[in-house]
């Protein structure tokens, strides 16, 4: 759900470094797909976003479930990384291939915690039948890659 969350924030709300043309195309058909009560809104809700997800075939490599886009049943993985453990997660690729010590990954700034708490506030406003529909679609995301479900 984070990855969605993200891709969600990063891809219908522009900003000074990303306005994505197609995305604001996208979220127009959205909301117009998933109308709400108040069209003044500019930005599809979370709620539209999962909706469009759930009825769509769209696979942009931001919202397509890894298990599609990664294969794991096809190919063999030494390691798989995640982002909320990106430092722990790098320390142990750099040993498991023997890198110099003067290698390292840099540390990224968005904590989990963070992650958690906008999840939570989407989640907040989205009703519990999209969520668990949601879960579902991506079900192997979860079990396959260790994913948390949020329970609300």
């Amino acid at each position: 759900m984070e990855r969605l969350v993200s891709a969600y924030e990063d891809k219908f709300f522009p900003s000074k470094f990303n306005s994505i043309p197609e995305m604001e195309v996208l979220g127009k058909k959205i909301m117009t797909m998933y109308p709400r009560s108040n069209s003044s809104e500019k930005y599809p809700t979370f709620e539209q976003f999962l909706s469009y997800l759930l009825q769509s075939n769209d696979e942009n490599p931001h919202w397509e479930p890894y298990v599609n886009l990664c294969h794991p049943c096809r190919l063999h993985y030494d390691v798989i990384m995640h982002l909320d453990t990106v430092i722990d997660d790098s320390r142990f690729l750099l040993k498991l291939i023997h890198a110099p010590i003067d290698v390292w990954f840099p540390s990224v700034g968005v904590t989990h915690r963070n992650n958690i708490n906008r999840v939570s506030e989407h989640l907040e406003h989205t009703d519990p039948k999209i969520i668990k529909k949601i879960e579902d679609r991506y079900n192997l995301d979860y079990k396959l890659f260790g994913f948390q479900k949020y329970s609300l």
